[in-house]
């Protein structure tokens, strides 16, 4: 009989535990975490294909301008913007001579 009330103690600590923990993540009071309001976003991610298993294409939304962007186990590389002033931008994008470097230079004209 002394089991039972050990075990319901141990049972009720651990749901007390769980509870709080759903709600500090809830209301974002996690350390090191930031909470983002609804209109908050200065990044978003717009879409997002997998092309392989290491390697992902990814538009994302930055102060009004979207940005397509190869991300990989080398990092991640701009591969094309909708910004209008393109005096800066390459007339050649210089990817690696990898599998996603080619699939991605298969779309765009030279």
């Amino acid at each position: 009989m002394e089991y039972v009330g050990v075990f319901s103690v141990l049972f009720l600590m651990l749901g007390a535990l769980v509870l709080a923990a759903a709600l500090l993540r809830r209301f974002g009071l996690v350390p090191g975490s930031h909470r983002q309001k609804p209109g908050d976003k200065e990044i978003e991610v717009v879409a997002s294909r997998l092309l392989d298993a290491r390697n992902r294409l990814v538009v994302v939304r930055w102060r009004g301008q979207e940005y397509l962007l190869g991300a990989g186990t080398n990092g991640v590389t701009r591969i094309d913007s909708d910004t209008t002033d393109d005096t800066d931008a390459p007339t050649e994008l210089d990817l690696p001579d990898t599998k996603f470097g080619q699939w991605a230079q298969q779309g765009r004209k030279p």
